[in-house]
């Protein structure tokens, strides 16, 4: 058990390019929680802009049970494809 801490960041909107403007903004933050041991699942789960941490935080043992039990439970991959770990 934790709790569980929201941040908001305001910046200047740049509209030409959002998402490319928010995603080192994004990387970050996600970089400074992992690297102080924060973790990134929250209770939303993973996702796909929080997959790239993944393994750094469940380590490549938890990371290869995820994938085998995913195997299992989900050979066709049909259930949100990606989002939680890298497809080998």
């Amino acid at each position: 058990m934790g709790s569980c801490v929201y941040f908001i960041f305001m910046y200047p909107l740049d509209a030409n390019d959002p998402v490319g403007q928010w995603w080192p903004i994004k990387k970050a933050a996600s970089d400074a929680l992992a690297k102080h041991g924060g973790t990134i699942s929250h209770h939303h789960g993973v996702g796909l802009d929080h997959r790239d941490w993944m393994e750094g935080e469940k380590g490549t043992l938890g990371v290869s049970t995820l994938r085998t039990l995913q195997q299992h439970f989900d050979p066709e991959g049909v259930m949100n494809p990606g989002k939680l770990i890298f497809p080998k």
